[in-house]
C-alpha cells in the first residue's frame, strides 16, 4: 500500500477525475489553468466538479472508451465511485477517523468490480497472474460470494470471510488478514495477494 499526504492524495484523485471525465467524452483532457494560484482543496473542487458535470451530461448509455475497449458511461460511474471510495478510506485513515460510513452493497460492488474488472486488466496488461488455486471470497453481511483462481483437480483452495469492507479493502491493498477469516490453506490467500489485483 502507498503511504500518502493528504496534498498528494487530492492531487491523484483530481487527476482522475479530469482523466475520467475525458473518457466519457471521448475528448483529450482539458488543460488545468492556474493550479498553482488556488489551494489544494479549491483545486480538487475544480477537478471533482468537472467530472460530476460530465457524468450529469453525458448519457451513461452513450459509448465511450473504457479503460480496455469501449462501452457505456455508466462503467465510469462505478469506477470513479469505487476509485473515490477507496481514496477517501485513504484520507480518513490517514487523520485517524474510521471508516467511510457507505452502504453495504456499495462495498459489495467494489469487490465485484475487483474481480471481474480490474484483476482480469491487470493480468491482460501482464502485470498479474491467476495462480492454479481457488479463492472463495465470501462477504457475510451482504451474503454474496466471488471466486478468483483456475480450476485444477490439484488446485488448493481457500475461503475467506468478512464483511464486504474488510474484503474490498483486502483486495486494494488496505487491510490485511487479520480483519477477516480464513477457512483452508491460508497460504491461497497470500499467494492472491502478492499478486498486483489493482493496479
Amino acid at each position: 500500500m502507498r503511504s500518502w499526504t493528504i496534498t498528494e492524495l487530492a492531487d491523484h484523485l483530481g487527476s482522475v477525475h479530469v482523466w475520467a471525465a475525458s473518457k466519457c467524452t471521448d475528448q483529450p483532457p482539458e488543460p488545468s489553468q492556474d493550479v498553482e494560484l488556488i489551494t489544494m482543496a479549491e483545486r480538487y473542487a475544480v477537478r471533482a466538479d468537472l467530472l460530476l458535470s460530465t457524468l450529469r451530461e453525458v448519457a451513461p448509455y452513450r459509448e465511450c472508451t473504457m479503460l480496455t475497449g469501449r462501452g457505456r458511461v455508466s462503467f465510469w460511474h462505478r469506477r470513479q465511485a469505487h476509485e473515490t471510495l477507496i481514496h477517501l478510506w485513504d484520507l480518513r485513515s490517514a487523520l485517524g477517523k474510521p471508516e467511510p460510513d457507505i452502504d453495504t452493497a456499495v462495498w459489495g460492488d467494489c469487490i465485484d468490480e475487483v474481480v471481474n474488472v480490474m484483476y482480469p486488466r491487470q493480468v491482460t496488461q501482464g502485470r498479474a497472474t491467476v495462480p492454479d488455486a481457488q479463492l472463495q471470497l465470501q462477504a457475510r453481511d451482504l451474503g454474496r460470494s466471488w471466486q478468483l483462481g483456475r480450476p485444477t483437480p490439484q488446485a488448493h483452495s481457500a475461503e475467506v470471510i468478512g464483511t464486504a469492507s474488510a474484503l474490498a479493502l483486502m483486495l486494494w491493498g488496505r487491510a490485511d488478514q487479520e480483519s477477516v477469516m480464513v477457512e483452508g490453506d491460508a497460504s491461497v490467500l497470500e499467494t492472491f495477494l502478492a499478486e498486483a489485483l489493482t493496479p
